[in-house]
């Protein structure tokens, strides 16, 4: 008779339970999630390496870390956030990093948990996880600041970083662009924003790199941001088709 009690007890708790929907049983900080891994896969930022650590076959950096490869990392207490920017005038102070030969790729190195805290690249929220206290992200995630690429043989990711401007980021409701830190030349009386070999603007989910010495680009104030990444869209074709800039992933 007892069992037969538990056994309907425990269906009923189930049933309640899938009554509510996913989130109502909220993540508390500290809860573990998942396991992160050993790996032996090395990432380089500007050829310096960095430490990492794999979760879900993804390669992944510790937020706090960047600020000594050319980011500035600012945690605020009361509000429960890291901001990280690129500064490329910050000096470089790199980890030590050696290949780890004492673990096999793969196992259990500790667990991933629950944080309450909130990770911004450059304004925009990223997903982020901790381990010892410290914030986790992808590594790829650093793609806006740069060019990533992968080698598998030498089990190898890296990112070069870049100038980079999202047009969408200059464009102002009133029709105008700005923002701040933005220095803006003019050339036949035209405001323009002379980017130089290697510099990257993204149009939409296009980027292009600067192939030549340097380019002017004007800007174009016309209508909705739809009407302006349209005419940056077109404006880049034409660039690409004289070999001003190249389309890079």
């Amino acid at each position: 008779m007892k069992n037969k009690r538990k056994t309907a007890f425990i269906i009923l708790l189930t049933l309640i339970i899938s009554l509510f929907p996913a989130g109502v049983f909220a993540a508390s900080n500290g809860d573990p999630l998942g396991d992160v891994l050993y790996s032996d896969i090395v990432a380089y930022i500007d050829g310096k390496a960095i430490p990492t650590s794999i979760k879900s076959g993804t390669t992944m950096v510790v937020v706090e870390d960047l600020a000594r490869y050319g980011f500035d990392v600012v945690w605020n207490k009361t509000d429960r956030t890291l901001r990280v920017e690129r500064n490329a005038g910050k000096k470089i102070d790199p980890l030590p990093v050696e290949k780890d030969t004492a673990h096999k790729p793969g196992t259990f190195k500790c667990k991933y948990v629950y944080t309450d805290i909130r990770t911004y690249l450059s304004g925009k929220l990223v997903e982020s996880f901790a381990i010892d206290g410290r914030t986790l992200i992808d590594f790829e995630l650093l793609v806006k600041y740069g060019l990533i690429s992968w080698n598998g043989a030498q089990r190898e990711i890296k990112i070069t970083l870049k100038n980079i401007y999202e047009i969408a980021d200059y464009y102002n409701s009133d029709g105008s662009f700005s923002k701040l830190g933005l220095s803006l030349g003019e050339v036949n009386s035209e405001k323009v924003l002379t980017l130089k070999n290697g510099d990257i603007f993204v149009v939409g989910k296009f980027r292009y790199m600067i192939a030549t010495t340097s380019v002017n680009l004007p800007f174009y104030t016309q209508g909705s941001l739809d009407d302006v990444i349209r005419w940056w869209a077109d404006y880049a074709k034409t660039l690409e088709d004289t070999g001003e800039v190249i389309l890079v992933k």
